[in-house]
């Protein structure tokens, strides 16, 4: 965020005195300094398991440099600076003051899953897709300075991922949770969306494996969640 200075004056005077006045520090420009932390969470029954990672720039403004120079005359007088330019009768401004660089980054949200309803309907008349799930999502900005938000980049269904594991891409709305003030936690509902075929049936009492990703804070926050999958007859 730029924050606006201070801009110099105008100085009007008769005479026949001329002076020049130079002032003001000089301070050292804006510093940045990075923070990395990771979380790994996991649910009340132990199947999901979450890891975040924060990064967060802190930036720091200093003040800039103030130079003036002020001259008398009998007919004019004429102050120049780095914000404002004044003669007799004109006025031209420009620029600020103070300056800062880096832009707010915010802090990543802590996602976890809870509720996790997944399972293969294989009733006589199968769907093509046959998978339903839904689930609630943790957006957690407890810890946070900031106001946060998430969204939802990709999702996979990975059905006996240690066994020849059979790889599919799933659609899960809604994508964003909107925004998370400080000190708070939202939960939102999610559902698997129908969309290409996915051989559930096949696949009945064996794991499972839900990768959800997200971005957050500028950075990738992954969450996973591994299970049996359940069939419906």
């Amino acid at each position: 965020m730029t924050a606006c200075g201070d801009s110099g004056g105008a100085s009007t005077g008769t005479g026949t005195t001329t002076g020049t006045t130079t002032g003001g520090p000089t301070d050292p420009g804006p510093t940045t300094s990075p923070t990395t932390s990771t979380t790994t969470s996991t649910d009340s029954g132990g199947e999901s398991l979450g890891e975040t990672t924060s990064t967060t720039l802190a930036t720091t403004s200093t003040d800039s440099t103030d130079t003036g120079v002020a001259t008398d005359t009998d007919a004019t007088s004429t102050t120049a600076g780095p914000d404002s330019t004044t003669t007799a009768g004109e006025t031209t401004s420009s620029g600020s003051s103070d300056s800062s660089s880096g832009d707010p980054v915010g802090e990543p949200l802590a996602i976890t899953l809870q509720d996790i309803v997944i399972y293969a309907n294989c009733q006589p008349i199968v769907d093509p897709d046959n998978i339903l799930g839904w689930w609630t999502v943790a957006y957690d900005n407890t810890k946070g300075a900031a106001t946060g938000s998430a969204e939802l980049t990709k999702a996979t269904l990975t059905l006996s991922p240690n066994d020849m594991p059979s790889v599919h891409d799933i659609t899960v709305l809604p994508a964003q949770s909107g925004p998370v003030g400080p000190g708070e936690t939202l939960h939102q509902e999610q559902m698997k969306q129908k969309g290409a075929p996915t051989p559930g049936c096949g696949f009945c009492n064996q794991p499972y494996r839900l990768d959800l990703t997200f971005v957050s804070g500028g950075v990738d926050v992954p969450v996973v969640h591994e299970a049996t999958l359940d069939c419906v007859y």
